[in-house]
């Protein structure tokens, strides 16, 4: 089989206005004082500040563009990962779309990798390679439906 070469984001980008970073400000601030009131610990409120601090930092941050590559040997995420088709169980291919940078459609690669310990890895795609992708996974993998996390629900919800 031949190689099948890609570029796309990192992870999921949701564009933040003042609104939701306004929004977390005040969510944080009212577990602030319920921690300081009612539990009287500033360990804890110090938490919630960190986390929120944290929280619009990172709502801020665009993903970076990786490279990935399918080949006979695997999955790699040039500069990043490499998952070769021995560690690897099954696979999926997730039917939310995901736009990208200049509105590029790009759909979730699920990789699912032996060990229960070990979380699945989620590389995006762009959405025209689907059916090529498809193919070079088959011969190594089979393919699994894909039903999406609670928590990750919850993140798209929030747009994070």
């Amino acid at each position: 089989m031949g190689e099948l070469n890609w570029e796309g984001p990192e992870f999921e980008y949701h564009e933040k206005g003042p609104f939701w970073e306004a929004t977390v400000v005040i969510i944080a601030a009212i577990f602030i004082v319920l921690a300081l009131i009612v539990q009287k610990n500033f360990l804890f409120a110090v938490f919630i500040a960190l986390s929120a601090g944290i929280m619009i930092f990172w709502g801020r941050r665009r993903p970076p563009i990786v490279v990935g590559t399918i080949d006979d040997g695997g999955v790699v995420i040039k500069d990043r990962a490499a998952y070769h088709f021995s560690e690897l169980s099954e696979y999926a291919i997730s039917p939310y779309p995901v736009t990208g940078n200049n509105d590029q459609f790009f759909v979730e690669l699920v990789l699912h990798r032996k060990g229960a310990i070990r979380g699945p890895v989620k590389i995006f795609l762009p959405g025209e390679l689907v059916n090529e992708a498809r193919e070079q996974l088959q011969a190594y993998l089979p393919e699994f439906d894909y039903e999406p996390s609670l928590s990750e629900q919850i993140s798209r919800l929030l747009r994070f």
